[in-house]
């Protein structure tokens, strides 16, 4: 969180600081205030953090803690909607995210097989 919004070196840079995407006070100074915060909201293994208002930065009031797919649906939106809608749909019924039905449509429209993936044994 806190590298995303300080370092302009960073891939993807201009999503986060390059946006003007900041860290609250509270948590860039201490991350015993953000631990504490964090175990108060929801934090639990597996969650992660998401920012409510993407066009706003990493404060208590603009955050949760969330599922993979959750966190997916909150990101900017780069396909049309009709197809956004329906590859979010087809993953909740499959119980993936967006990504890996993309990945597994690819893989079969190129041949590509889980053997073939797995490398050197």
């Amino acid at each position: 969180m806190k590298q995303r919004c300080s370092n302009p070196n960073i891939r993807g840079a201009h999503r986060y600081s390059g946006r003007g995407i900041t860290v609250c006070t509270e948590w860039a100074d201490s991350f015993e205030k953000f631990r504490d915060w964090a175990m108060g909201h929801g934090y639990v293994e597996g969650k992660e953090l998401d920012r409510i208002d993407n066009d706003l930065g990493y404060s208590p009031d603009n955050c949760r803690w969330v599922t993979k797919l959750e966190n997916l649906d909150n990101r900017s939106k780069y396909l049309p909607l009709d197809l956004e809608v329906w590859l979010h749909e087809h993953a909740r019924q499959l119980d993936y995210t967006p990504y890996e039905v993309i990945k597994q449509a690819l893989e079969s429209y190129l041949g590509v097989s889980r053997t073939d993936r797995a490398g050197p044994s």
